[in-house]
Parts: structure tokens; C-alpha cells; sequence
């Protein structure tokens, strides 16, 4: 046996007792106090129930003398007596001298009524108030329970039906059920019994007397401590309790809590618990609690006395811990003395001896760490300093070796495992013949450019951003490698071509949004060739085409990219140049047969070439329409616009009614910010909203939100070229516009132009058709009953100021004439 295994002896024989003497004492505290507890408890619940059945003693001996006063007895026996004869068909005329009443203040009984004896009931209840009675309520009735009469507030029905012949039988008064009345009133029923001066009983009184003395009684147990409450509860006619006294954590328990008796709560036991007992239970909350239980018997009411287990013992939980706290810092006093004398020193030397035993088995990572300078501290140090020497020599060989087998098989720059990996694994693969097996080569399209424009640390960090978004979608038994430069390779091994093309349209998602450097954000694509394996086909032959498909990709995207990029550079220098212009169409309201006058233009975005020329819309808008360009050209078209309709207004050459439709891109249409852009430049131009209609393209999304934002501005809303495309109807209902612009390849056509007009009127749209080129148009339209035109026939896009001196307002008044004069040699193409 050790010093160290002696020295834990000595210190159980000293903990041991110390601890057992603590149990005992807080076992026998615990004692005591549930003893005094219990005595508190069951000296209180005495009381209160001694207190209880003297209030329902005094209530008994208030219905007794009420019951038995005499011209209660002497009526009731009378009316009985005539009642009953009546009832059993016996001869009426031997009773006909006998007269009750007249006398005593009392007028003469009517027996024939339905209520003979309401005068005496009312002066009953009267008596009762003058002697003090808590009697506020009563009924008298026959023995065959048939009412002689009641007060006016009575309300009583007895939860018992067979209390009332209980009560004739055993000639007693009884208490029947507590209730709550119409108004709210807290009552306890009562029956008392009527007996002749001849000893037989003859009726019984039924009263209502307040429970509220009662009630206040137990509610005063509330004031004393957190938890200690007293209540009562009622017997139902199923077995249940019924709370009749509000609870201290549920004050609207009363008449409306009931606890049904399968429960078996402490509330059920105390309606069954004679003499009184002590329980140790949960109580209505499911707290545990000591209770303090009796049966009224009167009554048949459980009286429960209770206090919270927490509360109760409290004292004990204080002195226990004290205890505890004593205990604990013994134990730690001896503890202390016995871990700082010999235990450190065993500690170290064992401590030693298991770090020099590791270190000679080959586990360099130990440290004795002791830094306490004496003859073990010294020879732990020795030992320290060896094994870190042996460990950093080691580590050392171990980094090199690791790094050298992940250079052999991983590009330097990303991470991501190299051609000679790649070539690898298709070898393998060669090998399994019985599968197909795909490979991709993906190329990253205007990667060039950010290597030419921001350097080749950008081209880093643009290839370092690729790899890790490949990487991600790259699922488990796929092969990701670095093949060189710009381009990657990818191995699905088992994969047929239909799964390997899916997987590569997830991988040209990865490019979906912008590739963030250091130098800016730039937008990539990739371009992806693939090709599967077959029995004739093996992967050496799968390489090679599928390197192939990717630079003919490539090649195609090249030549798109070449298209959109002159287009967006020819809107670029517009804007910079200055070189946007806005021209206007016409849109005339025709008011009856040879007069139309103007009722608003449309804003066309023109592009002055360098050299003089006009660039149309359909040369550049496909282009910029979907990408940030298009909302820079929005901009400036409504600054245009907007800056020329406001001087229209203000020299009075257009109305006020003149309605200005603006085009703007997709771009716009599903920027957040668009409606603010809106109101901004309304507000600089002082133009009102409703001089304003944007049309929505038919051939993009547009995002609701911005439509809505749009509709509270007060602008009004049109759909461009509505029907060109099945899809566009659809839009109608979509966006709700309150204008439609019908397309022109309709207006030739008999049956889908009146059904175009049709749907329209029942959305009840405003129709404006477009591409108005001959009178015979117009014709057809007028008969169809649409009112506003624009097309060649009126005029062609113009100028502002060439449109301004054509259409103005001094220009405008001989419209109807000019329209006759028009011969078919006015249209152009």
C-alpha cells in the first residue's frame, strides 16, 4: 500500500462522520418541521371548520324560526289541506267555511291561485331583514313540492332533485348546493320543513341565504405567507368538485372550476374525510403542497387548508445548505491541506515517469511542463526539451513529404487537383469497360479580358472565386481538376449523357452571378464541351471531343458576344456624346365623323450616328434592354421627354389633358428604385403624374412591386402590342394595365379584332391601336367604336420641334380637314 493510498484513508475516516452527523441533523430538521407544519395545518383547518359550521348553525336556526313561525304553519297547513282534497278528488264543500287569512294585516287567502301564499312569502323575507337574517331570498311550497309562493328574487333550483323529499321525510333542515344567481350574487340553498300545529308535515320553506360571510372567512388565509390558501369546494350530483371560493393563483375559479373525480385530487379526497386528515400531495396547480383536509358534513363541503412544500420547508432548505456550506468547506479545508503537501509531489513524480515512458514509445508530443525549480522540476525540463527537439524534427520531414504529395497532385493557385490527377483517374477509367463515363472541358468566356484590364492578380483572384463555386457543385465521386489557364476539366464516372448534360446546366448556374476581385466585379460565362464514353469510344477519344464541342461553343458565344457588345458600345457613346434623341408619334382621339384633335404622342428613343445618321431602336434596345445600360438610356429619354413636355405646358401649346407614353426597358421595370426615379424627375419638371403612361413591354417580366409603387405615383399604365404572342393575353390579367395598345398584325383580321375589342371593353381598358395606315383602318375601327389612332396615316415619328409646329395647338385646329385631304400617296413604310 502507498503513501498516497494511506493518505486518501486518513481522509475518508475524517470526511465520513463529518458528513454523517450533517445528514442526521438535516433528517431530523426535516422532521420537526414537517411535524409543525402538519400541527399548523391541522389547527387551522379545526378552526375553520369549527367557524363554518357555527355560520351554516346560525343559518339552520334562521330557517327554523322562519319555518316555524305560526301563520307560516297555520297557512301553509291550510292551503295543503285544500290542495290536497282538490288533488285526490275528495268533497271540497266540507272546506268551503274555512277561510285563511283576514287577519293580522294579512288579506284573505285566494286558494285557488297559482301562488296562494305570495303575501305571506314576501313577509317572510321581510322578517328575516328585520331580525338580521342572512336570508335574503325564499319559497315556500306543498308537501308535494307545488309552489304557494316566493320572493321576487328568487332563483334557487336544487342540483339534488330528492333534497326536498330528504328534507320532508327526516322533518330537518337541510342545506342544498351554493350557486351564483342572475346577478351575479353568491347564494347557499336551504330547505327547511313546515309542520302543523298537529305535528305533520305539511311543506317545506326553501331559502337563499348570502355565502359571503363564509366565503370572506376563508379567503382571509390569503394575507399569511406566499403560498398558504384555504378553499372550499361542492359536491355535483356526479360525484365531482365544484369550487365554490375563489383560488389565491385563479381567481375566477369559483362556480366555474370543476375537478372531475377521477382525478382523485386532495380537493376529492377532503369531500370524503370526516374528523379531517394530512395529506402530502399536488394541489390544484400540480405544486407539490401539505393539505389540511375535512368534510363539512352539513353540507357535504371539502375544506382544504394548504401551503406550498416550498414555502413550508423553507427554513429547513436554508439550514440545510448552511449545513452543507459548513460540510463543503470542511471537506475543502481538508482537502486543501491534503493536495498541497504530498499530493503535488506525488503528482510530479508520477507525472514525470508517464512522460519519459511516452516519449521512449514514440509519442513526441508529451510535455511534463513543470516549472517548479528543484530536482523534479530540472529533470522534467531535461525530458521537455528532448522530446520537443524529436517532435519538431519529425514535423518538419512530415510537412514536406505532405506537401510534395499535394503539389504532385493539386494546382498551386486554387486548390483544385491538376491535369496529371486527371490523367490519372481517365486511365483508370479506361480500364471499366462495362460503364459509360463522361468528361467535360469547361472554358471561362471573358476571363481574357480582366487578365488584359486589371492585371493578372485580378485573373488570380477571378480563378481562386471560380474554382471555389465549381467545388461547391461538384457532388461526391466527381472528378473537378485545373487542365490549364482558363480551363477545367470534369469526370463523371458511370454517367450518361443526358445526367452529364443536366449536371453541366448546373454548372453554367454557377456564373449567375458576378465573379467580386480586388479591381471590381466582372461578369463571366463559361463555355462547357462533353462527351461520353462507349463501347467504341474510349476516354482518350472522349478528351478530344469534348475539347473540341467546348471551342466550338466557344467560337459561337464569341460571335454573339461580338454583336451585343457593339450595340451596348454604340448606346455607351451615345450617352457620353450626348447623341440620344427623343422623337414623337401622334395619338389622335377621334371625336365625331371628319374631327379628331390630339390626345397625346409617343416618346421614341432615337441614336444620332457620328456622321448624321439615325440608329432605330431595333438596332440596339434588344440589346440593352435587360442589362444596366438600358436604365442609364431610361434616364435620359425621360429627362428628354419630361424637359420638353414641361415647356409644352407652360407656353400653353399642348393641353392639359395632352398624355405623354413613355417606353422603358425591362431593366427598369424590375428596379426597385425606378418609381423614386420617376417621382424625382416628375417633381424637377413639374409635370403631373396623371400627363404620364408607361408602357409595359409585352415581351419580359416586369416586376409587380415596381407596378404597384408605379400605380400610387399616379401614372397610368398600357400594355404595348397586346395579342402578338398567346403568352402577352396573359399579361392583361397579370398587370391589370388601363390602357391596350392592340397590335397591328390584328387589324386585318375580322373575327380577332371585334374579339380583341370585346375582351378589353369587359376588362374595361382604354384602347389605343397602333399601326394605323389607311382609311379603310379606320373605318373598320370606328364601326368597332375605338376612339384613339396612331399609325403613318396621322404622321410619323418627328423631331420636338417638328412635331411641336405640325401638332401644336395652333396647328392642330384644321386636323379634321387635313385627315379628309389625305390620299393614299400620304401613307409611307
Amino acid at each position: 500500500m502507498g503513501i498516497r493510498t494511506k493518505l486518501v484513508l486518513c481522509l475518508l475516516a475524517v470526511l465520513l462522520p463529518l458528513v454523517a452527523v450533517s445528514s442526521f441533523a438535516i433528517s431530523l430538521l426535516d422532521q420537526q418541521l414537517v411535524e409543525r407544519t402538519e400541527s399548523a395545518l391541522a389547527n387551522t383547518r379545526r378552526l375553520e371548520a369549527a367557524r363554518i359550521n357555527e355560520i351554516l348553525a346560525a343559518y339552520a336556526n334562521d330557517a327554523r324560526g322562519l319555518a316555524s313561525g305560526a301563520h307560516i304553519r297555520q297557512f301553509v297547513a291550510a292551503t295543503n289541506t285544500y290542495r290536497r282534497t282538490k288533488r285526490d278528488g275528495g268533497d271540497l264543500q266540507e272546506l268551503q267555511g274555512m277561510t285563511i287569512g283576514g287577519y293580522d294585516g294579512f288579506a284573505i287567502v285566494d286558494q285557488d291561485a297559482e301562488w296562494p301564499l305570495q303575501q305571506l312569502a314576501l313577509a317572510a323575507q321581510r322578517k328575516a331583514g328585520i331580525v338580521g337574517s342572512e336570508v335574503v331570498e325564499l319559497k315556500l311550497v306543498d308537501d308535494s313540492g307545488e309552489t304557494l309562493g316566493e320572493t321576487l328574487g328568487y332563483s334557487w333550483t336544487p342540483a339534488d332533485p330528492s333534497l326536498l323529499t330528504q328534507t320532508l321525510r327526516s322533518v330537518k333542515t337541510r342545506f342544498g348546493d351554493a350557486f351564483v344567481n342572475d346577478n351575479g350574487d353568491q347564494r347557499l340553498g336551504m330547505m327547511s320543513p313546515v309542520v302543523s300545529d298537529s305535528g305533520e308535515v305539511v311543506g317545506a320553506m326553501l331559502l337563499e341565504t348570502r355565502l359571503g360571510p363564509i366565503i370572506d372567512l376563508v379567503s382571509k388565509h390569503e394575507g399569511v405567507g406566499r403560498s398558504s390558501e384555504a378553499h372550499i369546494a361542492q359536491p355535483t350530483v356526479d360525484g365531482h368538485a365544484q369550487f365554490i371560493t375563489a383560488l389565491r393563483f385563479d381567481r375566477k375559479a369559483a362556480f366555474d372550476k370543476v375537478v372531475p373525480e377521477a382525478k382523485h385530487l386532495p380537493i376529492i379526497q377532503a369531500m370524503d374525510s370526516l374528523g379531517g386528515n394530512i395529506l402530502h400531495a399536488r394541489d390544484y396547480r400540480g405544486v407539490d403542497s401539505i393539505l389540511a383536509i375535512e368534510t363539512i358534513p352539513d353540507t357535504g363541503w371539502g375544506l382544504v387548508v394548504k401551503i406550498d412544500q416550498a414555502e413550508a420547508y423553507a427554513p429547513v432548505y436554508k439550514l440545510r445548505r448552511l449545513l452543507i456550506i459548513a460540510a463543503a468547506l470542511s471537506i475543502v479545508f481538508v482537502l486543501v491541506c491534503y493536495m498541497f503537501c504530498l499530493v503535488p509531489i506525488a503528482r510530479r513524480l508520477k507525472r514525470t515517469a508517464v512522460a519519459a515512458r511516452k516519449v521512449m514509445n514514440g509519442d513526441l508530443t508529451t510535455r511534463v511542463s513543470d516549472t517548479i525549480h528543484d530536482e523534479i522540476g530540472h529533470l522534467a525540463g531535461t525530458i521537455d526539451t528532448l522530446a520537443r527537439e524529436l517532435e519538431a524534427d519529425q514535423k518538419k520531414r512530415t510537412e514536406v513529404e505532405a506537401r510534395l504529395r499535394h503539389q504532385a497532385l493539386h494546382d498551386e493557385l486554387t486548390g483544385l487537383l491538376n491535369r496529371q490527377y486527371a490523367n490519372s483517374v481517365i486511365q483508370q477509367l479506361n480500364a471499366d469497360t462495362r460503364h459509360s463515363h463522361t468528361v467535360m472541358f469547361l472554358d471561362l468566356n471573358g476571363f481574357k479580358d480582366v487578365n488584359d484590364l486589371y492585371g493578372h492578380a485580378a485573373g488570380d483572384e477571378v480563378l481562386i472565386d471560380v474554382a471555389g463555386r465549381l467545388s461547391r457543385r461538384i457532388e461526391d465521386g466527381v472528378t473537378l481538376a485545373r487542365w490549364g489557364g482558363d480551363e477545367f476539366v470534369v469526370i463523371l464516372p458511370c454517367c450518361e449523357e443526358d445526367a452529364a448534360t443536366e449536371f453541366a446546366l448546373s454548372l453554367h448556374n454557377a456564373f449567375d452571378e458576378p465573379v467580386v476581385s480586388s479591381q471590381g466585379v466582372h461578369k463571366l460565362s463559361c463555355s462547357i464541351g462533353l462527351a461520353t464514353s462507349s463501347d467504341t469510344k474510349s476516354l482518350d477519344d472522349v478528351l478530344m471531343e469534348a475539347d473540341i464541342l467546348m471551342y466550338e461553343q466557344k467560337k459561337r458565344m464569341r460571335q454573339n458576344r461580338t454583336k451585343v457588345n457593339m450595340a451596348a458600345r454604340t448606346v455607351e457613346r451615345a450617352l457620353k456624346e450626348d447623341r440620344v434623341e427623343v422623337w414623337y408619334q401622334p395619338i389622335v382621339r377621334f371625336q365625331r365623323p371628319g374631327s379628331y384633335d390630339l390626345a397625346g404622342a409617343e416618346a421614341l428613343v432615337r441614336v444620332r450616328s457620328r456622321e448624321g445618321g439615325i440608329v432605330g431602336p431595333e438596332d440596339f434596345l434588344p440589346e440593352v434592354d435587360s442589362r444596366e445600360l438600358g436604365s442609364e438610356l431610361d434616364r435620359c429619354v425621360l429627362s428628354q421627354a419630361l424637359g420638353s413636355l414641361t415647356r409644352w405646358n407652360e407656353t400653353g401649346i399642348v393641353g392639359r389633358d395632352f398624355k405623354l407614353s413613355l417606353n422603358v426597358t425591362a431593366q427598369s421595370l424590375n428596379d426597385p428604385a425606378f418609381s423614386a426615379i420617376l417621382n424625382n424627375q416628375l417633381q424637377i419638371a413639374s409635370v403631373s403624374p396623371e400627363q404620364i403612361i408607361i408602357e409595359l413591354p409585352h415581351y419580359s417580366k416586369v416586376d409587380p412591386m415596381v407596378i404597384t409603387h408605379l400605380r400610387m405615383l399616379g401614372v397610368t399604365m398600357a400594355l404595348d402590342r397586346m395579342g402578338e404572342e398567346p403568352a402577352n393575353l396573359g399579361q392583361t390579367s397579370r398587370l391589370q394595365p388601363d390602357i391596350a395598345k392592340i397590335d397591328r398584325r390584328w387589324l386585318g383580321d375580322d373575327v380577332v379584332a371585334p374579339h380583341m375589342v370585346s375582351i378589353c371593353d369587359e376588362l374595361e381598358l382604354k384602347i389605343i391601336v397602333e399601326g394605323i395606315e389607311t382609311r379603310e383602318q379606320m373605318a373598320a375601327l370606328h364601326a368597332l367604336g375605338i376612339k384613339y389612332f396612331q399609325g403613318f396615316l396621322f404622321d410619323r415619328p418627328l423631331r420636338a420641334v417638328d412635331f411641336i409646329s405640325r401638332w401644336g395647338e395652333s396647328s392642330v385646329h384644321g386636323l379634321g380637314d387635313r385627315l379628309s385631304n389625305l390620299g393614299p400617296l400620304r401613307l409611307v413604310s
